[in-house]
């Protein structure tokens, strides 16, 4: 690359990329925020069982399987907030559904390492 091309390379704050990365991150903590004072539930019903995703205290739960919810698809926000063990404990282990529990700092932290992976790549490629 020229000396003339690299003195025109935009700054960091003014690419979509950048820009992009913000706006997932501030997703992110609205998520985070939103959890920690309300449950939300989002679930579809078959005939196999229920199949959904539930943000409680911080925690992602990815379930599937047998439930005690009855017959419902859609989205369940309930207000308050109960710990994330019990909601382990009383929702899908005393039950036998099967779960995955997502921590919100995993999803942070995955976060961070592709985005900042992908600015240093544009960067690399922009700059060298």
């Amino acid at each position: 690359m020229n000396e003339a091309k690299k003195r025109m390379v935009r700054p960091v704050w003014r690419w979509k990329s950048f820009g992009l990365g913000v706006f997932v991150g501030c997703f992110f903590a609205w998520a985070w925020w939103d959890s920690m004072r309300s449950e939300t539930w989002v679930q579809r019903m078959d005939a196999k069982g229920a199949y959904g995703i539930a943000r409680v205290d911080g925690v992602t739960f990815v379930f599937g399987g047998a439930t005690k919810f009855l017959a419902w698809n859609g989205v369940m926000r309930l207000p308050g907030k109960r710990p994330a063990k019990e909601v382990e404990e009383m929702e899908f282990e005393s039950w036998g559904s099967s779960y995955v529990k997502i921590a919100d700092w995993m999803v942070w932290g995955c976060f961070a390492v592709v985005w900042g992976g992908w600015m240093g790549w544009r960067w690399r490629r922009r700059v060298c």
